[in-house]
């Protein structure tokens, strides 16, 4: 494994996991974790392929047309392109759990806790 680059990986990761936002995910998130996939298949040579997500988890656009009847006025209200959020945190905890049990093997009769990257890093 590359270890500098499975180290910027999972710092972009984990950094992406602590700052995505709730409900309803925007597609430059999507972006960012696609990126990240690459970086760790690059690093590891391990296919992620089934971590991404895929284009029938995103759902279009909406746009809503508000009327206010006694101001007489309409406007129209835009939702970009996302992601429902608990399934894209989903996927980023798979990833997650599938690189703590590579990167951290516990001996036989202890409990391994957390995710410590290569190099000695501390999550």
């Amino acid at each position: 494994m590359d270890q500098p680059k499975l180290i910027e990986a999972y710092a972009r990761l984990r950094s992406l996991r602590q700052h995505v936002p709730a409900g309803h995910v925007d597609l430059k998130f999507v972006g960012e974790f696609h990126e990240i996939l690459v970086l760790l298949k690059a690093a590891s040579h391990i296919d992620l392929e089934h971590f991404r997500i895929p284009s029938e988890e995103i759902h279009p656009a909406v746009t809503q047309r508000v009327v206010h009847r006694a101001a007489r006025s309409a406007r129209e209200v835009t939702r970009a392109p996302y992601c429902e959020g608990s399934f894209f945190l989903m996927k980023i905890d798979g990833v997650m759990g599938m690189f703590e049990l590579l990167t951290n093997p516990t001996p036989p009769g202890k409990v391994q806790i957390g995710f410590n990257p290569p190099g000695g890093g501390q999550s």
